[in-house]
């Protein structure tokens, strides 16, 4: 992805200063990169050096992006954040049931990833099995210490507790999703 970023640029004659923030912003998806490129190059017509602040004011942050914030929150504890960021989501007008099935993917492969890990594999090796990046399986296996494969589970499950009462009428979405991130 990070050669795709350089050449499209590079053949527009263009400079990027952070390449790792721009993907952080738009995600993998290399048709919403090309859109998100096309309108920082209009943007940048004058000095076609694009910064941090460009890539805050032109680019729309992909949630499926942004979720990892939120999980990051939830495993590390931090729930002042992860409410806040649960309520910026939803003042974006992001589907409650959207952000939890992307909570739900988010843990499975934190789940993937701790199981794997204690069968001894290196993140190398967890990167080529799950079809991941490795940086991605890197940064998370650094989150995961003070997590049992029970943990994780056991967070997949109310989860799924929270997508079926939701589905069924019992739980307000809203109030269901803050409750998971309360849960400890």
């Amino acid at each position: 992805i990070f050669n795709y970023i350089r050449d499209y640029l590079d053949k527009a004659g263009y400079k990027i200063k952070d390449i790792n923030y721009f993907n952080s912003v738009v995600g993998g998806d290399l048709d919403n990169i090309k859109n998100e490129l096309d309108k920082l190059i209009m943007y940048k017509i004058e000095d076609k050096v694009i910064n941090n602040d460009d890539i805050d004011k032109i680019c729309i942050k992909v949630l499926e992006e942004e979720i990892f914030s939120l999980t990051d929150a939830i495993i590390l504890n931090n729930t002042s954040k992860a409410i806040n960021l649960l309520e910026e989501f939803l003042n974006k007008n992001y589907d409650e049931v959207y952000i939890l099935n992307l909570l739900a993917g988010q843990f499975r492969f934190l789940f993937q990833v701790k199981r794997l890990v204690n069968k001894n594999k290196n993140y190398n090796e967890i990167a080529k099995i799950l079809e991941v990046n490795p940086y991605r399986v890197k940064f998370t296996l650094n989150k995961l210490y003070n997590y049992t494969e029970r943990d994780l589970l056991n967070r997949i499950k109310m989860l799924a507790e929270i997508d079926k009462n939701i589905k069924l009428g019992i739980m307000d979405k809203k109030l269901a999703l803050e409750l998971f991130i309360l849960n400890k």
